[in-house]
């Protein structure tokens, strides 16, 4: 009995977890997690994968372990199979609950404690994302560091061993490849050191030096935004902020979607327990017992880098945060259950009381919202295969989407899911942005859209397929909308928009472009197309593309626009993207067809390549 007690202490979280997120575990890929998939296709040699791993991203990120290096290896062996990532995410979360579950038993004394720790973590809804999308992997390795890190330093403090404290400097260095809240870690350190172990207070603040160093290596190289959902505030919203996080852990999110329970009754609860908790932390405190005190700092602590972030709010932020909330939730349940005072029942009544206030709506929630996130990559699986298979059975065709909803647009589509597949560009369908919300931050699907004069000549020539989406199924609808093509054949409207990298537009391209590449097309040093002309004077014409390094070794490139043989006024363009738009004359509106010239004043050619290359454009449009 005694050595099944113990399979049954240490097997009990990790088999919980698997029930509470089965659906994840199962679940295919979706947003963020096609942008690392894609990653492979860039590597190519050495130097290659060294970029992939290290080179930090546009955004300042450097997460090499969690971003980089499990994606990279994982598609290398599994490809696109969904079982591999997931199995992986849950084996470094089962490490985690057993480091918690140790942790919280040397630091009580209390094995009832170590063991509610992990499930009381498990168990809150807060973590379904980190657990069901393989790009979040990053907050669940984070939190490996973090506790491991701590594991050692709470052995260096029992045994005086020196390889303790080296292994704790190793684990949290290597920790800043997992997610930027790695550097809190010194701060928890210290936290647990003044509280309750005073000697060692010292030994942890040589861990600040690697921490100020990468928080101003930050400031030096990431270009701060002042608006926008990842800008910074630092101003009195940050205690509400903190409230909304605090309470996004003990009340579900949308929890009234999942579960029978009152939405009053279920904040009720929440308010219940943070009295509860309160008092459990000062009367701990009054009697000289910190360890309370340093559970709650833990939550405060891993939760300070994102609190400035008072636009960007996500639950699963709370990830790591988390942790010290339930090792204080344990604690208070096992002194409330394993005290010798009088009224002993009472206490213990309580507290398991108050721990199903919390698990009944969070667990609820947590595999509810998995199998959501579940459903919606089986969805996006589906629509991804489904046109993997189409492009097999049309090789060297075009294939526009019918059918793409919300969900599928923005789970699947917007992040590349077809080009983390290896598929060539995919199209949606004319008036398919009926379907679909754009996003303020991230824009809409007008770049995905195939204006219906393309589509309409494309299909005349047999150069499209279009499959329209029924439920988990690709239906081909070619014959059909070939049908309205020839039906509206006598209008001979130009396109508003030319996406200049498709070869479905090349009867719509004057001189001066070579062929089409991956995503872009280059210009001579002068090219033209034709576009239908603006609706209304408020219309602009807008272009975008790339300007390469050695066009402007000598300074700015002047680049010319000319609509209908009308110059407008020069645009200087430096190295890197450009995003260019420019008003149009008056007396363009309403015509049929306008001429567009774009001129550069001079061109590059690379090595081993005999074209003379002015500019690499993305998008030509009027809008």
């Amino acid at each position: 009995m005694r050595v099944a007690g113990k399979w049954l202490y240490w097997l009990f979280p990790p088999l919980f977890c698997v029930y509470v997120y089965w659906y994840a575990l199962n679940g295919w890929f979706q947003q963020d997690d096609f942008v690392w998939l894609g990653l492979l296709r860039s590597v190519h040699g050495a130097r290659d994968l060294f970029l992939a791993l290290f080179k930090p991203t546009i955004h300042g990120t450097w997460r090499p372990w969690s971003d980089r290096a499990f994606f990279l290896a994982f598609r290398a062996l599994f490809g696109l199979q969904g079982l591999p990532y997931h199995i992986w995410i849950f084996l470094t979360q089962f490490a985690n609950l057993a480091l918690m579950s140790h942790i919280t038993w040397r630091l009580t004394g209390s094995r009832l404690a170590g063991f509610c720790a992990s499930l009381f973590w498990i168990g809150n809804a807060a973590l379904v994302m980190a657990m069901s999308l393989a790009c979040l992997y990053k907050d669940i390795l984070c939190s490996f560091f973090l506790l491991l890190a701590f594991y050692f330093f709470l052995r260096h403090i029992e045994t005086g061993a020196r390889r303790y404290y080296v292994w704790q400097w190793i684990v949290f260095l290597l920790g800043f490849g997992a997610m930027e809240t790695n550097l809190v870690y010194p701060a928890i350190a210290a936290s647990y050191a003044l509280l309750c172990a005073r000697p060692y207070l010292r030994k942890t603040l040589p861990l600040f030096i690697p921490s100020i160093a990468f928080v101003a290596l930050n400031m030096i190289l990431v270009a701060r935004r002042s608006s926008g959902p990842y800008s910074i505030h630092i101003d009195w919203w940050i205690p509400v902020t903190f409230s909304r996080y605090w309470f996004g852990t003990l009340v579900p999110l949308n929890f009234e979607d999942f579960t029978p329970f009152a939405e009053r009754s279920v904040q009720a609860g929440a308010i219940v327990i943070t009295l509860a908790l309160a008092v459990f932390v000062a009367w701990q405190g009054w009697r000289r017992n910190w360890l309370p005190t340093f559970f709650l700092s833990w939550f405060v602590i891993a939760l300070a880098p994102v609190l400035p972030l008072r636009e960007q709010f996500w639950p699963y932020y709370a990830t790591a945060a988390s942790i010290g909330l339930a090792m204080l939730a344990a604690y208070a349940i096992s002194i409330a259950i394993e005290n010798r005072r009088r009224l002993r029942w009472l206490w213990g009544t309580a507290a398991v009381a108050l721990a199903l206030v919390f698990f009944a709506p969070s667990v609820m929630v947590a595999r509810a919202a998995a199998k959501f996130w579940y459903d919606r990559s089986v969805r996006v699986r589906d629509m991804v295969l489904g046109v993997a298979e189409a492009v097999e059975l049309h090789p060297g065709k075009t294939i526009v989407l019918d059918g793409v909803d919300n969900t599928l647009f923005w789970a699947g589509i917007w992040y590349g899911g077809f080009r983390a597949a290896d598929l060539p560009v995919v199209y949606l369908a004319p008036n398919s942005e009926w379907r679909i919300t754009p996003d303020p931050s991230l824009g809409g699907p007008q770049d995905f859209i195939l204006p219906a004069q393309t589509l309409r000549a494309g299909l005349q020539r047999g150069q499209i397929v279009v499959y329209s989406i029924n439920g988990d199924r690709l239906t081909e609808a070619t014959r059909s909308y070939l049908l309205k093509a020839m039906q509206s054949a006598s209008s001979s409207e130009e396109p508003m928009r030319i996406d200049v990298a498709s070869p479905l537009i090349q009867p719509f391209l004057g001189g001066g472009w070579y062929w089409a590449e991956e995503r872009h097309r280059w210009m001579a040093q002068q090219a033209s197309v034709r576009l239908s002309g603006p609706r209304t004077s408020n219309q602009t014409l807008h272009l975008t593309g790339f300007c390469p390094a050695a066009q402007v070794r000598s300074g700015p490139l002047t680049m010319i626009v000319a609509a209908d043989g009308t110059s407008m006024k020069p645009a200087l363009l430096r190295e890197g993207a450009f995003d260019v738009s420019f008003p149009l004359p008056p007396e363009l509106v309403g015509k049929k067809e306008i001429g567009v010239t774009i001129h550069v004043d001079r061109t590059f050619r690379p090595p081993n390549d005999a074209r003379d290359l002015g500019l690499s454009f993305g998008v030509v449009e009027i809008r």
